[in-house]
């Protein structure tokens, strides 16, 4: 997992996770920018959140072991963490 800040190159060329303002737009960008499976992060988040709620525990762990496509795991990903808690699990 790399850095998610723009850097001047990137700036010109594509849009950066900060650009990123709405649960939808962030599940866009991991569509379109990020090649690691979603899974990886939902684990990710479950260990690196230790303020999750129960709900947020129980619907992390449904994406992971769902037989969803990767993009609806993305929009799932996205809409059961806060902004904060995906810019704190980060790139």
């Amino acid at each position: 997992m790399g850095s998610y800040f723009a850097t001047p190159e990137t700036k010109l060329n594509e849009k950066s996770m900060e650009d990123c303002q709405t649960p939808e737009e962030y599940a866009q960008y991991f569509k379109t920018y990020n090649d690691e499976n979603p899974n990886t992060y939902c684990e990710l988040a479950l260990k690196k959140l230790p303020s999750l709620t129960e709900s947020q525990r129980t619907q992390l762990n449904n994406i992971v072991n769902s037989s969803d496509l990767n993009d609806l795991k993305w929009d799932s990903y996205c809409t059961t963490l806060t902004i904060e808690q995906i810019n704190y699990v980060g790139w």
